[in-house]
């Protein structure tokens, strides 16, 4: 896509009628960020490339979520689910 040159995030929005790129006034909105990640970048990337790679994305990204879990109210038996 002529798009992916701007490197966007890879995430659907929707939101407060007619402003989609607004949250609902009702939504409490939290922002976590982790650490950089860093990853190679690999022209044409086998399957156990891919592999590799999205494993170490979703430890991060689980690890995170671990660690602010209790800050955003969720209760300590809450698990990240990734699909």
């Amino acid at each position: 896509l002529w798009l992916n040159k701007f490197a966007p995030p890879a995430v659907v929005i929707f939101g407060f009628p007619f402003v989609p790129i607004l949250p609902r006034p009702q939504a409490k909105l939290q922002t976590f960020v982790g650490k950089a990640l860093e990853f190679p970048k690999i022209p044409e990337p086998s399957q156990e490339d891919v592999s590799k790679w999205h494993k170490v994305y979703i430890e991060a990204l689980t690890e995170l979520f671990e660690r602010h879990k209790k800050e955003a109210g969720l209760p300590e038996s809450k698990r990240l689910e990734v699909w």
